[in-house]
């Protein structure tokens, strides 16, 4: 039986040569790793991987959905292995999907790959990674969750030209999170209000994102969800931020390249 060191390793050995510009040999490696792999766990990573050497969209989307569904299987057991990879292996499905033209599929595979990431409690640099990879996706598929506004995006390319990575986590963490529910809507707009108060923005920004809860705020009320008086930055009230995690809570032992 091949190990995982095995099959990690072809796969290692075609990302090398993928980023070398040596597509042939990345290929050939790809489809290594998915002959050798005999175990869930061996097949799920090499499939990933070989989808990155698929010929055309429709063949993407076959690698990238088995990887998924492996990994689904693997959860089912009680795998903790499989929880690391679960955001990466969405996301590449989302990608492969969004790319094929199904883009509310790709949407919803999207907004199951954030719940994966909150679910996860990564290191905060490859949250960010994953945070501002989701962010992309959901903005391709045309995806606005209730409460964003112009404002909102506003304040999110003015964070990113200033390199401002912490604030930038934090509201990109609450965008991607905010599935439109009353419930993610109402911790969306905490979560701006919250670093409203913690005054970490300069002036322009600051005023900005004022102005972005102003405008979820009001949303939020025309719509009848949201509870509590007045539409400024203060006047917001937290959210049900219950939930259940269907991959479990222990802490990952395998790393993932993405």
């Amino acid at each position: 039986m091949t190990s995982i060191d095995t099959v990690g390793e072809l796969c290692e050995r075609g990302l090398a040569a993928e980023m070398a510009g040596r597509f042939d040999d990345a290929a050939q490696c790809y489809q290594r790793a998915c002959d050798s792999a005999v175990s869930v766990f061996d097949r799920c990573l090499a499939a990933h991987y070989r989808a990155r050497s698929a010929a055309d969209s429709a063949e993407r989307v076959q690698w990238t959905r088995l990887s998924v569904e492996l990994a689904a299987e693997l959860a089912e057991v009680g795998d903790e292995r499989v929880y690391a990879l679960l955001p990466t292996l969405q996301i590449a499905y989302a990608g492969a999907l969004l790319v094929s033209g199904a883009a509310e599929a790709a949407r919803q595979v999207y907004l199951l790959a954030a719940d994966a990431v909150e679910n996860l409690h990564l290191d905060p640099n490859r949250a960010m990674v994953l945070h501002c990879t989701i962010y992309e996706g959901l903005s391709a598929t045309g995806f606005v969750p209730q409460g964003a506004s112009s404002e909102f995006f506003e304040l999110v390319s003015s964070l990113k030209s200033a390199d401002s990575w912490g604030p930038l986590a934090v509201i990109l963490g609450a965008y991607i999170q905010n599935s439109g529910t009353d419930e993610a809507a109402a911790r969306f707009v905490l979560t701006l209000r919250e670093l409203y108060a913690a005054g970490l923005l300069n002036g322009r920004d600051q005023e900005v994102l004022g102005r972005a809860i102003t405008s979820a705020r009001a949303q939020l009320e025309g719509e009848g969800q949201a509870d509590g008086q007045g539409t400024g930055p203060d006047s917001v009230t937290e959210g049900d931020d219950s939930g259940i995690d269907p991959f479990g809570t222990g802490s990952p032992n395998v790393a993932f390249r993405i």
